[in-house]
């Protein structure tokens, strides 16, 4: 096969290399509602809880999430060392608004899970409208 053929075929939608990669990077989302809360669920796979930080005001919600890793490897006659780095980072104005002190938060399995308390219906001011 020629070079640009190669390329060619790489690039092709029948090819599955570059989908699947392509999955690998994408986060889903997740926001619902009740008559008493709004729900956020975010698919932050590979990170640790630790990692992960919250800013919640009262009509809005900022989630953060970030990591390094530095993997080194040496022997006697070679030395290796790979470092990778990702982040996330999503903002959500909410409808309502919501008491920043009473959240619940939880992260299992890779899926962040925040509930917030609805205070009142948000008003709309004229640029909104």
């Amino acid at each position: 096969m020629k070079k640009k053929e190669k390329i060619k075929y790489y690039w092709e939608k029948d090819n599955d290399f570059f989908e699947d990669a392509s999955e690998l990077n994408s986060i889903s989302e997740n926001v619902s509602e009740t008559d008493k809360d709004i729900v956020i669920r975010i698919h932050l796979l590979g990170f640790k809880k630790e990692e992960i930080n919250l800013n919640v005001k009262e009509d809005r919600i900022e989630i953060h999430a970030a990591k390094k890793e530095k993997k080194i490897e040496k022997s006697e006659t070679s030395f290796r060392q790979e470092i990778s780095s990702s982040s996330f980072s999503k903002a959500f104005t909410l409808p309502y608004k919501v008491n920043p002190e009473e959240i619940e938060t939880s992260f299992e399995d890779g899926i962040l899970t925040v509930a917030m308390k609805k205070k009142e219906k948000k008003k709309l001011t004229k640029k909104e409208k």
